[in-house]
């Protein structure tokens, strides 16, 4: 086992000792991409917990079969929950949305739709599976053992009534500040960011009657899915896993 040992996602149950066939387009990434070939070292997860050392039995066409030698507990998760709700956003940068709040340790997200949003919902039922191939992705890279839940989607109005966290919060330009003005230490935090249109005053009103807190990101407009990048950030900056001596926001 080197750093350099290729770490790929499965939906397949993982247990030491059992054989596993991997699909066309993963057999293809590591038969051409990787050059992987019988003896090989590969790490699997499942998005459940832990890791999977396995060696590659057999490689044909389109066509691998691993065995799984070991099994590592790992974990590299935040002890912060995060719940991101994101008001759905134009193709490009609801991947890009995606991709940066599952590296930042997002725990579930919830595509939501806004008075602003601009994607039907037959176009979120055919985007769906490429968001969460995006999500399985940004797993592998980031070293991830579990992957964040991607919900169906909510009406705004529906889903701020049922958002649970310790501390509930959404970003409005017209915020006083920003989390330099809350003081408690939250073990849950449930975000609400807003499309490219961004959220009415009708959809603040109805989230601060819910018991959201509006803050601010600064003076400069950031593009939705910059926001993401920014408060996830600051979240596990303040109260998660990135590490500090003192917060400075």
């Amino acid at each position: 086992m080197t750093a350099h040992t290729p770490r790929l996602f499965t939906n397949h149950r993982l247990d030491i000792g059992h054989k596993v066939t991997l699909s066309d387009k993963t057999a293809n990434h590591i038969q051409h991409v990787l050059r992987s070939k019988p003896g090989d070292h590969l790490i699997l997860f499942n998005g459940e917990g832990g890791e999977y050392v396995s060696n590659i039995v057999t490689s044909s066409r389109n066509k691998i079969e691993v065995e799984v030698v070991r099994f590592d507990p790992v974990s590299r998760e935040s002890k912060l929950n995060i719940l991101l709700g994101i008001g759905i956003l134009k193709r490009e940068a609801m991947k890009t949305a995606l991709q940066k709040a599952t590296e930042l340790g997002a725990t579930a997200i919830v595509p939501v739709e806004t008075r602003n949003t601009s994607v039907t919902r037959a176009q979120f039922d055919k985007r769906r599976e490429t968001w969460l191939q995006v999500i399985q992705s940004a797993g592998e890279q980031s070293g991830r053992t579990l992957l964040p839940t991607l919900y169906e989607a909510h009406k705004f109005d529906q889903w701020i009534k049922l958002a649970k966290g310790d501390l509930k919060l959404l970003t409005s330009p017209g915020a006083d500040g920003g989390l330099n003005l809350i003081d408690q230490v939250p073990q849950s935090v449930c975000l609400m960011i807003g499309p490219e249109g961004g959220i009415t005053l009708d959809e603040e009103q109805i989230a601060l009657d819910a018991g959201f807190v509006l803050v601010s990101l600064g003076n400069r407009i950031l593009r939705a899915e910059t926001v993401p990048t920014a408060l996830l950030s600051l979240l596990q900056y303040r109260w998660g896993d990135f590490q500090g001596e003192q917060s400075v926001y």
